[in-house]
C-alpha cells in the first residue's frame, strides 16, 4: 500500500468554509456512511466546504444523533466565526449555518447515495462488517463512483476486492477532531487506479 499525508483533500480541508462555486470539480456529492465520532465530522466539513452530501445511517435513531452532533458542532463553528469578524452579525452567521446545512440530506437507505461521485465509510473497526457492507454497496452505487474507507487500523486491500471496484477504492483517514484536525491520510492499495489517487 502507498499511503501520503495531504493538507487539502478534494480541496475540503484547507479550503474556507465560504463556497468557492468558481471551482470545477468531477467530485460534487459526497456520501459520507456512518455519523459517529468520525463521521459527523467528515459530513460537516464537506458541507461546510460547498460539496452535497448525503448522510447516512442505518437505523433512524442513530441518524437523528448523528444530524444532532453535525448541528451542534456547525453551531459552534459559526458562533465562533461571528465572534472572530468573519460574519458581520449573528444574522449573517445564522444564513451561513443554514446554507450549509441546506447541502446535507440525511438518509436510512442506502440507495439513496447511488449518485454520489464519492462515498467515505466510517462504520464500526470490524473487518467482516466492513467487508459484508462494500459487498452491498458495489452492487447499488453507479459504477464511476470512488470508495473511500476512514478506517486508521484495518487494511483496506480486501474491502477494496469486496466492493467488485478495486481500481476506484481508498482509504481517507481523518484525524480526530475531523473539524479541527487539517490533515488526511490518503491510502492507496495496489489495485487503485492512479488517476483516482490523484485526483483525491
Amino acid at each position: 500500500m502507498k499511503s501520503i499525508i495531504r493538507k487539502n483533500v478534494i480541496n475540503m480541508i484547507r479550503k474556507s468554509y465560504i463556497y468557492d462555486n468558481t471551482r470545477d470539480l468531477s467530485i460534487k456529492t459526497v456520501g459520507v456512511v456512518g455519523l459517529g465520532l468520525m463521521g459527523h465530522g467528515v459530513a460537516q466539513i464537506t458541507a461546510q466546504t460547498g460539496y452535497n452530501v448525503v448522510a447516512i445511517e442505518l437505523q433512524s435513531t442513530a441518524l437523528d444523533a448523528g444530524l444532532k452532533r453535525i448541528q451542534s458542532s456547525l453551531n459552534k463553528v459559526i458562533s465562533k466565526d461571528v465572534t472572530k469578524g468573519k460574519y458581520k452579525n449573528e444574522a449573517e452567521g445564522k444564513a451561513a449555518y443554514d446554507e450549509i446545512m441546506s447541502r446535507i440530506k440525511t438518509t436510512t437507505d442506502l440507495k439513496d447515495a447511488y449518485n454520489c461521485d464519492l462515498i467515505i465509510e466510517a462504520i464500526a473497526e470490524n473487518m467482516d462488517l466492513k467487508i459484508n457492507f462494500y459487498k452491498n454497496l458495489g452492487t447499488i452505487i453507479k459504477k464511476d463512483c470512488i470508495f473511500a474507507s476512514n478506517t486508521s487500523s484495518l487494511q483496506i486491500t480486501n474491502m477494496a476486492i469486496a466492493s467488485g471496484r478495486p481500481d476506484k477504492f481508498v482509504g481517507l483517514h481523518f484525524f480526530n477532531p475531523v473539524q479541527i484536525m487539517k490533515l488526511v491520510e490518503v491510502i492507496k492499495t495496489d489495485k487503485t487506479n492512479d488517476a483516482v489517487f490523484n485526483e483525491l
